[in-house]
């Protein structure tokens, strides 16, 4: 149980301004995106871990234990779950918290690890620079927020790569991930690429790719990567275009190959069309020029 708020002190939840939240692929995570100003405050959380990365201000900010180390821009924290900190905020500051339960973290450590469950322990982390961690989080928002086109394979790699940083970084443990010689196998290539055009119009994630050939979701994606050149995500994108390509060339209307083809909306497709081939889907259609 938290410490009652001594006089002066409020808790997280009374000081902070929500700008938003997004829920996650996994339901044992999340990102809000906040704001605070000056005051006293107590951090305490019961049901999860959370990872804070200041997006501006902090500068004169500290852990109450720690005046002496400041926080700034593009620096971390980590809490782990019933962790229990007080810190005096002296400025205006937006940061975002990625939060995530005990057991995602822990699930996701053994399977991509090949560690007992017991191994994983998040330890607590006050201002450190991570470049990468931060510019991953980053990733992860811009990917699943309200007005993203990102597919279910883009957002499910985007967390995949924050989880698995945080776990090789942000452990007590020290944490190496397996290393890996080679990339799929032919085999395995031709049976993803039949699974993909067989469900070309459904939503593909990478638990459904990864688990068809007996791989976790992270180590499906590097070895996939390392094999064709490209990640799972981008290779459906491929597929689906032309898929689409295809399907112009038939008097199928062009809202309904968009779904056919894979894509949430015909704006998507038409974007993305466009983007690829320099042309949008009707007048490819009116020209019946091949697309490279």
């Amino acid at each position: 149980m938290p410490l009652k708020s001594r006089h002066g002190i409020k808790s997280f939840e009374d000081v902070v301004h929500n700008q938003s939240t997004i829920t996650l692929a996994n339901p044992d995570a999340a990102i809000s995106r906040w704001r605070v100003s000056n005051g006293q405050v107590r951090y305490y959380k019961s049901n999860c871990h959370t990872l804070s990365i200041y997006l501006s201000g902090g500068h004169n900010s500290y852990r109450t234990d720690q005046k002496s180390n400041k926080g700034g821009r593009g620096k971390i924290c980590t809490m782990p779950q019933t962790h229990e900190s007080q810190w005096s905020i002296n400025d205006d500051i937006e940061f975002a918290h990625f939060y995530f339960s005990d057991d995602f973290y822990k699930q996701f450590g053994a399977l991509n690890f090949d560690r007992d469950v017991r191994s994983f322990e998040l330890k607590e982390m006050v201002y450190v620079e991570n470049p990468q961690i931060a510019s991953l989080l980053e990733k992860c928002f811009r990917t699943y927020s309200l007005d993203s086109c990102a597919s279910l394979l883009e957002k499910d790699t985007a967390l995949c790569e924050l989880m698995n940083q945080i776990v090789m970084q942000c452990s007590a443990r020290n944490i190496t991930p397996k290393r890996f010689k080679g990339g799929l196998s032919g085999y395995q290539i031709k049976h993803i690429r039949e699974l993909v055009y067989e469900n070309i119009s459904a939503p593909l994630t990478l638990q459904k790719l990864a688990s068809d050939i007996q791989l976790s979701p992270y180590h499906f994606a590097r070895m996939f990567k390392l094999s064709m050149g490209i990640t799972p995500a981008q290779y459906v994108l491929n597929c689906r275009l032309q898929v689409a390509k295809r399907l112009l060339g038939s008097d199928m209307p062009i809202c309904e190959l968009s779904l056919a083809s894979g894509f949430s909306h015909q704006s998507h497709m038409t974007a993305t069309f466009t983007k690829r081939f320099g042309m949008t889907p009707r007048q490819y259609r009116r020209s019946g020029a091949k697309c490279r």
